[in-house]
């Protein structure tokens, strides 16, 4: 934890090998017990709805309609948390002004 309260934490849709840099990188690297079991294939999208299910903010930058990002901001749009697309005008005057 930073003194801020704040922690940077990766969450993996499955384990890999190699990550002593990137565990140099975050607080906290973690997989969610739910997706031992799950398809490597399916493993991001469910990783996806993993983050949204435990979250109370989604800050995003997602400019196309398709693809992962897109469904993983729509899901969070429909479970009612708080979205903030950086991508969307309003958000780069919040940020910019």
């Amino acid at each position: 934890m930073r003194d801020d309260n704040s922690a940077l934490i990766l969450v993996l849709p499955y384990t890999k090998s190699g990550m002593a840099y990137t565990e140099q990188s975050f607080d906290s690297i973690i997989v969610p017990n739910e997706l031992y079991k799950v398809y490597p294939k399916a493993a991001i999208t469910k990783r996806n709805e993993w983050l949204i299910e435990n979250a109370n903010l989604l800050i995003a930058y997602v400019i196309r309609n398709e693809g992962g990002a897109a469904k993983t901001l729509t899901y969070g749009i429909k479970r009612g948390i708080a979205v903030l697309n950086l991508a969307e005008e309003e958000a780069t005057t919040l940020f910019c002004s």
